[in-house]
């Protein structure tokens, strides 16, 4: 009898044995996974918060200029200058370092998104001038900037040269 009960505690402490083991199998296996897994949820989430900034931007964009304007136009221009920056800061910094894309794509998004989600209705609330920085000042840019352009443009044919195609 005691054969019978020395063997079957044997049989059991084996079963409990092996059952721990696989356990163990399963708990690494899953922790292998996620070690495998978190770089690329990380630039997952990079071009998420890259979208979410680009998104956040243009439709606060709309929201601040949709009133001031007679002509979709501008508002365009300004929604491409925005994506032109959450585009180009991106690059900079893979021209810079290959590998960082990743980094510069979350920074900018972070960047943009948070002066675009926070920053800007904070200023129109508590700052006085708001209204002259964020409405009159991209027209003013713009102005000088097609002048600048004219200017160099007749320069450029003054000169003799051909202007740019």
């Amino acid at each position: 009898m005691t054969n019978i009960i020395t063997s079957l505690l044997q049989f059991i402490r084996n079963c409990a044995r092996v059952c721990i083991e696989f356990l163990a199998v399963l708990l690494f296996g899953a922790v292998g996974i996620c070690l495998f897994i978190i770089p690329w949820l990380l630039r997952l989430s990079a071009v998420l918060l890259w979208l979410a900034a680009g998104y956040i931007g243009i439709t606060r964009l709309d929201e601040l200029y949709r009133s001031h304007t007679s002509s979709p136009i501008p508002l365009l221009a300004l929604q491409f200058a925005l994506i032109l920056l959450l585009v180009a800061m991106p690059m900079a910094g893979m021209l810079r370092k290959p590998g960082y894309i990743w980094g510069a794509m979350t920074t900018s998004g972070t960047m943009i998104g948070l002066s675009f989600w926070k920053l800007v209705p904070w200023l129109l609330d508590h700052w006085q001038h708001a209204q002259i920085f964020f409405w009159e000042l991209p027209v003013a840019l713009s102005i000088v900037l097609l002048i600048t352009a004219t200017l160099r443009m007749k320069q450029l044919v003054a000169k003799g040269g051909d202007p740019p195609p």
